[in-house]
């Protein structure tokens, strides 16, 4: 190799070296965020392991989850725990976890931990199914549903009761099994 090409090639590996460091302060900000914990928190990384550990043996839905820990972090009701817990497989495992988040997360409350808590996880995302609904609905001349939808995944983290309809993960006979570029 030339000296150009080793120039090159060492200025792209230090871009890489300097790269490492900047997305691991950036995520454990954004663990922490999700999961309500102030920016130096030491436990949003491990708490966050843990849960997404949690949600790909329980089988769990990653936007309801985050959506249903924000809303029981607003209040820490048991209905809101409940409603948490039957997201999953396997609910006694995530209460262990609950309760651990629960004690680092009342340790790291300030005004603004819910805040940035509720702008990290979406109420809504443009599911396929939902955009299916669209599309079917749009082949029949109707373009109502299109707008619906548009307008709640272009606000994803306000609360309403169009974007709570539209929130839901697909039931087992609402699932899309094939998607195209377009969807």
């Amino acid at each position: 190799m030339n000296e150009e090409g080793e120039a090159l090639v060492e200025q792209a590996t230090d871009a890489i070296r300097r790269f490492e460091p900047l997305f691991s302060v950036e995520q454990r900000r954004l663990h922490a965020d999700k999961l309500g914990l102030a920016a130096g928190s030491d436990q949003a990384a491990p708490l966050m392991e843990a849960l997404e550990s949690q949600m790909h043996q329980g089988r769990m839905d990653m936007t309801a989850t985050f959506d249903a820990l924000t809303q029981y972090a607003s209040s820490l009701s048991d209905e809101h725990r409940e409603a948490l817990l039957a997201l999953t497989m396997q609910p006694d495992e995530l209460s262990t976890w609950l309760d651990t988040w629960q004690q680092e997360q009342v340790a790291n409350q300030d005004g603004e931990r819910f805040t940035a808590m509720r702008h990290a996880n979406p109420v809504i995302i443009p599911r396929n199914h939902r955009v299916q609904e669209v599309i079917d609905a749009a082949y029949d001349g109707d373009f109502a549903p299109f707008h619906t939808l548009l307008a709640v995944v272009t606000k994803p983290f306000d609360e309403s009761v169009e974007a709570r309809r539209f929130a839901a993960p697909a039931t087992e006979n609402e699932q899309v099994l094939r998607t195209f570029c377009g969807t």
